[in-house]
């Protein structure tokens, strides 16, 4: 069970690490490692509608 875990955690840290520089080339911007690997999926999402409302 933890294996699982640990595994979908790990897929769903890799999905927000490609948000997160995708967000970085597209709109221009560094987000440190530490802000965006405590940030959820949807809260990068959030974040890139803002940016991208600039």
């Amino acid at each position: 069970m933890a294996k699982k875990i640990t595994k979908a955690m790990r897929a769903d840290f890799k999905r927000c690490g490609e948000l997160a520089y995708k967000i970085m080339d597209e709109c221009g911007v560094k987000i440190p490692f530490l802000t965006w690997a405590s940030m959820t999926y949807d809260e990068l999402l959030n974040l890139e509608k803002e940016l991208k409302k600039r």
